[in-house]
């Protein structure tokens, strides 16, 4: 267990409001510091071997600082760079911006509230340090929002004091030989997508997202929080439940409960809205002390293999398939399926041999096994000049990050080979991996199984999924999603007319007490409607039929039960037919995180420093220019905002703003359900929100699939990843792709930059509002299949407008738009034809 009194020194070792101390009120940072930690801790003293070589190969990590070797030049330097309160900064370091730096209000700030937390009780001494250390990592940046642009170092301004504080203590408690463990689940995309029900697609992502959080829980009971460095574990909704189970028998609650912040973080650890969303990675880095790497990595794993029985051990509490009588055989071969079928890969890299100072052995097993390259070049460099004295390992950080990911990626090329027995049965209906499960399926409910549907037990698992999360989570209900058809029909049910829906409601009502149909949901955005719990498969009429009740529900019916229900559908407007699957994807997001999309080490400096070292030694010119390495604060910055995108960006566009379902947010990556009105301008809203809590400078890509309600769900997730493959490589990132795919199979596809879709939307109102007759897309499409030459393309494209829209349509300033883009399609003719021909296709249907 970790020795929380040490790293809640180092964590406190600097006052949370350092600049403030040094240049506005002229103190000594340490001994503020001690005045903080003494109300916590009263008597106790920041001064510990651990926590100063934590502090230096903390600082060294993130601070990039170079001065002349020649110590009368460091003076100078230092003489040269003091500076004027009003001259602290902080530039962010993704965005670029540069800002005045936060502080706190006035000199009692600070001190109040630590008096205040420093009047808690606690049980026993051990509960009171801990306490402390958790509350602290995760509240801080909330009671002092100014921290997260305080920066822990004025001349290079670029990190916070609250990262270098956590780095601090996590360093710390993993002295003394710091190590990397960097440890992933795989498969991925193969899993998700084997899915032939929406739950599935849910079940599937929130599965691998869950057991991630659970092999990261060895870490957070064995070391802390701050221990994880990617993904950054800072208001993560399971995490936070967490830390709420540690909180909740301490007077944490009582004391702070009326604080907004503590409410939200309530919130964020109660609410099932906000825990059922898919957002760990399949992966996670971490710092954990070299003596107990291997023994940590192992718990890990043996987390997701424990939590394996734990889902085979929930089926016993699931009244729904007791009758099908899972055996205790049966449990055993679900057990063996999943462990065969996840693969767990681990590996653990020391940052050190025998000394912190040693970074030549770094810098040469980084030749033999990557080669001379800039990142060597430049870590070779601030070796030489590094201001902090002596150099320690913290400098080759992004080094060692490089050099753990490639050990990684070796070790995933060796797969342990596990006997499960021979498959000779029927295999799995979903994914063909395995034999069938040996239960009495026609005793299962048909919102488990289809009629004569056989699965395998890692899909078995995935289908009951939601039943053995609500008793993992003890929530109130199941969780469902949304099917196919109610995503189709989600926005048709808001244009209903009320006396419609009040008729349709009634009847459908008396249907489901002869039935037992279940009651489904929709959308979030569609909560209170009184058609939120009937799924959208029953407004089609075609869906009402004798064979089907009693191949779908179980059930002989009459064509009497449902005549009425057939007379009311047959005098309103067909329903739509289509959806839209939507897949997002940061760009070249291995590149952020390697470091080959930071900015120069000298555009990362407070100017003054920068103007300085330009004068002292051509070398710095060199350093300046260079970019800046990763560090711990740049994955941590990194992860926070994409974890603030994810859970609090994305949900919104999607669910609240655009009438759609989340399937998974992980960061960057983005799998969500959408009407298909809805879907290319959420796409966009999102990609422009990526922007904004990132960095101008970043970027999305887009795949999107319109698929028929009935097309199957597996085909379409796999056309959707081939959309956003196609956005990336055939339209160079930062673009979109649509594939549209019918009922009977046919698939046409367009895409683009993004400034593409101001066009499709125009064309789209166009068709809406009937400005153009039918027919014309194909037309069009029929001149480019048949001719080449773009110049002729054109002249026909001109024609058939003119001729196709309404007289009363100004249409030159159409014209001349439609050509522009025809141009922008000169590679990709059939792309521009298909584009029209699907516009026209989305009000067909």
């Amino acid at each position: 267990m970790s020795d929380y009194r040490l790293k809640l020194k180092a964590l406190l070792h600097d006052p949370i409001d350092k600049q403030f101390v040094i240049w506005k009120l002229k103190k000594k940072h340490e001994e503020v510091a001690r005045e903080y930690l003494n109300f916590l801790l009263y008597g106790e003293t920041i001064h510990e071997e651990e926590i100063k070589l934590a502090d230096q190969i903390a600082s060294a990590i993130s601070r990039i600082i170079v001065v002349p070797e020649e110590e009368s030049l460091k003076k100078i330097l230092d003489e040269k760079t003091k500076f004027e309160w009003e001259e602290i900064k902080f530039i962010d370091i993704f965005s670029l911006r540069s800002q005045k730096a936060g502080m706190p209000d006035n000199e009692e700030e600070v001190r109040k509230k630590f008096k205040k937390l420093g009047d808690l009780k606690f049980n026993t001494s051990d509960e009171r340090v801990k306490v402390y250390f958790l509350f602290l990592w995760r509240f801080l940046p909330e009671i002092f929002p100014w921290i997260n642009t305080h920066p822990a170092d004025s001349r290079a301004p670029n990190h916070s004091i609250y990262d270098h504080l956590v780095q601090t203590s996590a360093i710390a408690s993993s002295l003394p030989k710091p190590t990397f463990l960097l440890f992933t689940i795989a498969p991925v995309q193969e899993y998700i997508s084997t899915s032939r029900k929406t739950s599935d697609l849910w079940s599937g992502s929130y599965i691998l997202s869950y057991l991630i959080y659970k092999a990261t829980t060895v870490i957070l009971d064995e070391l802390g929080p701050d221990n994880i460095i990617y993904p950054n574990l800072l208001k993560q909704p399971l995490v936070d439940r967490w830390l709420y189970e540690k909180f909740k028998n301490t007077q944490i609650l009582d004391i702070f409960k009326d604080e907004e912040y503590f409410k939200k973080f309530i919130d964020n650890a109660l609410l099932e809205e906000n825990l059922t969303i898919a957002n760990f990675p399949n992966r996670f880095l971490a710092i954990i002390p070299f003596e107990i790497a291997k023994d940590i990595a192992e718990k890990c794993k043996e987390k997701i293999l424990k939590e394996f029985e734990n889902f085979t051990n929930k089926l016993d509490k699931i009244n729904e398939i007791k009758e099908a009588e899972l055996k205790k055989e049966t449990k055993e071969k679900i057990l063996k399926h999943l462990k065969n079928y996840f693969q767990i890969y681990y590996v653990y890299l020391p940052w050190l041999n025998d000394s912190y100072t040693d970074i030549q052995t770094i810098l040469d097993e980084y030749i033999d096994l990557v080669g001379v390259n800039e990142r060597y070049k430049i870590i070779d460099i601030i070796k030489k000049h590094s201001y902090y004295k002596p150099t320690t390992v913290g400098t080759a950080y992004s080094l060692l990050v490089e050099l753990v990911e490639k050990f990684l990626a070796s070790r995933k090329m060796y797969r342990k080979y596990e006997d499960i027995g021979e498959q000779k049965g029927e295999k799995c209906h979903l994914c063909g991996n395995y034999d069938i499960l040996p239960i009495k399926w026609d005793k299962l409910p048909r919102w488990i199984v289809r009629e004569r549907e056989r699965l395998c037990g890692v899909c078995f698992i995935k289908r009951v999924f939601p039943s053995i999360l609500k008793d993992i989570l003890n929530f109130s209900s199941e969780i469902k999603f949304p099917s196919t058809s109610e995503m189709a029909t989600v926005l048709y049910k808001t244009k209903m007319e009320e006396g419609n829906i009040e008729e349709f409601k009634r009847e459908f009502e008396e249907l489901r007490k002869k039935t037992d149909i279940p009651k489904s949901v929709s959308v979030p955005a569609l909560n209170g409607h009184m058609l939120y719990d009937v799924d959208g498969e029953w407004l089609f009429r075609e869906n009402y039929r004798k064979e089907r009740f009693e191949r779908e529900i179980g059930k002989t019916l009459l064509e009497s039960d449902y005549k009425n229900i057939i007379d009311i559908l047959n005098k309103i407007k067909k329903p739509p037919t289509y959806y839209a699957i939507l897949m997002m994807d940061g760009d070249e997001m291995g590149k952020w995180l390697k470091g080959d999309k930071m900015p120069k080490i000298g555009e990362l400096m407070h100017s003054k420093v920068r103007d300085v070292l330009k004068n002292f030694d051509e070398n710095f010119n060199e350093i300046l220019t260079s970019k800046h390495p990763i560090s711990a604060s740049i994955h941590e910055g990194f992860s926070r905002r994409l974890t603030d995108f994810a859970l609090n960006r994305v949900k919104k566009l999607i669910e609240e703003e655009n009438y759609g379902k989340l399937v998974y947010a992980g960061g960057d990556d983005i799998l969500a359900l959408l009407p298909v009105e809805k879907v290319i301008k959420c796409a966009y809203e999102l990609q422009e929100d990526f922007k904004n809590v990132l960095s101008e400078r970043a970027s999305m890509s887009a795949g999107v699939v319109i698929a028929h309600h009935k097309y199957p769900l597996s085909i379409a997730l796999n056309k959707v990843r081939e959309a956003l493959k196609n956005a990336k490589e055939d339209y160079g990132r930062n673009a979109f792709c649509v594939i549209y795919l019918s009922k009977s199979g046919e698939e046409r596809k367009f895409g683009g930059k993004w400034t593409i879709k101001d066009f499709f939307n125009k064309l789209i109102c166009i068709i809406k509002e009937k400005e153009i007759s039918k027919g014309f897309a194909y037309e069009i499409l029929e001149v480019i299949e048949k001719i080449s030459d773009i110049n002729i393309v054109e002249v026909e494209l001109k024609r058939i407008l003119r001729r196709k829209f309404r007289k009363d349509v100004d249409i030159k300033k159409y014209v001349d738009e439609f050509t522009k883009i025809l141009r922008e399609y000169n590679e990709k003719l059939k792309d521009f034809g298909d584009m029209l021909i699907i516009a026209e296709r989305i009000f067909e249907n």
